[in-house]
């Protein structure tokens, strides 16, 4: 019926197309506009929920929801360079948000008011550093899942008993489920002495932190490191200091310690020699320890052969010594 020995006319190389995507090709960073909704990508998701894709399109700001006149239930704003989450109309059917790998400091404070419904939230690879920033989730009254991996907040003391008190509907954390345990320890730190001391804390680190509006003029290498979310100035620490982290840098014999050596910098803390990592004092990653502490996993636990060890830490050691 076809003649597969006839010679075809043209000879065109069709593989480098990407049929149905509707992205444009410009690496460069755009504004949301409607119409780049209108044109993204909507399917239903493998649990069924209509899902809005606007994933890679270098966004620097949420804008122009309306356009989705509120006929999603995710929305996926991954890989963009989104600064401050908020700005949605009000959105009764919207229950999910997707914003990993984006440059996210700041929540707005009425984001429960404006996604009304908000059940899942993944923040995973961005740079919330405070804790006061969490406290605008709090109007967020049936979120039940978020993810902070990746963020400097996660290396806070306390950080999941602190998310447990604010938002106690919460199921579960960097998706890890918050057990009894974890709840009455919550309870316990935040009507003791202790509790009212870091809540003090974390009002007075809200107080300081800078405007959201720094982040949205462009500001951002300054804001990152006012909130610890930059690399830490190494002039700060004193030679005492510093050969105590050459000596931690030394005895590290994983990654996982390296880890969390590293993250604690940049973090904006000073590593402690008297923590150990979840692996060497055996809790399981993220469950209290015997001091009422909280152990958290590294997000790039996964990392486990020796590899390149020894070149992670001379980067380290002359970071310190410049």
């Amino acid at each position: 019926r076809y003649h597969t020995d006839f010679p075809p006319k043209f000879d065109v190389d069709l593989s480098c197309l990407r049929f149905g995507d509707r992205r444009p090709a410009s690496p460069s960073a755009m504004r949301l506009t409607a119409d780049i909704i209108l044109r993204a990508d909507s399917y239903l998701n493998p649990l069924l929920d209509r899902e809005l894709n606007l994933r890679g399109y270098k966004i620097p700001a949420i804008e122009n929801m309306g356009a989705t006149q509120d006929q999603f239930d995710t929305v996926d704003f991954s890989d963009n360079e989104i600064r401050k989450l908020g700005n949605f109309p009000r959105c009764a059917r919207l229950k999910t948000l997707l914003l990993n790998n984006n440059y996210v400091t700041h929540i707005d404070a009425t984001l429960g008011e404006q996604v009304v419904n908000l059940e899942t939230l993944m923040l995973t690879n961005n740079r919330i550093a405070n804790l006061s920033e969490l406290n605008s989730l709090a109007g967020c009254r049936k979120l039940t899942m978020i993810s902070l991996l990746g963020n400097p907040v996660i290396f806070r003391q306390h950080y999941r008993l602190y998310l447990i008190h604010t938002l106690p509907q919460l199921k579960s954390i960097d998706f890890r489920k918050i057990t009894a345990a974890e709840r009455r320890d919550s309870k316990a730190l935040f009507v003791s002495e202790a509790g009212a001391s870091m809540l003090q804390d974390v009002e007075s680190e809200r107080r300081k932190a800078p405007k959201p509006e720094e982040a949205l003029n462009g500001d951002v290498n300054k804001e990152s490191d006012a909130q610890g979310d930059g690399p830490v100035d190494m002039d700060t620490f004193t030679e005492e200091q510093k050969a105590t982290i050459q000596e931690m840098i030394a005895n590290a014999s994983t990654p996982e310690e390296i880890d969390r050596i590293e993250k604690m910098l940049v973090a904006g803390r000073l590593p402690d020699a008297s923590e150990k990592p979840p692996e060497a004092n055996g809790d399981q990653p993220g469950a209290p320890s015997g001091n009422g502490s909280v152990v958290e996993a590294s997000s790039d636990a996964k990392r486990t052969g020796s590899n390149g060890l020894p070149e992670r830490k001379r980067v380290i050691v002359d970071d310190l010594d410049d």
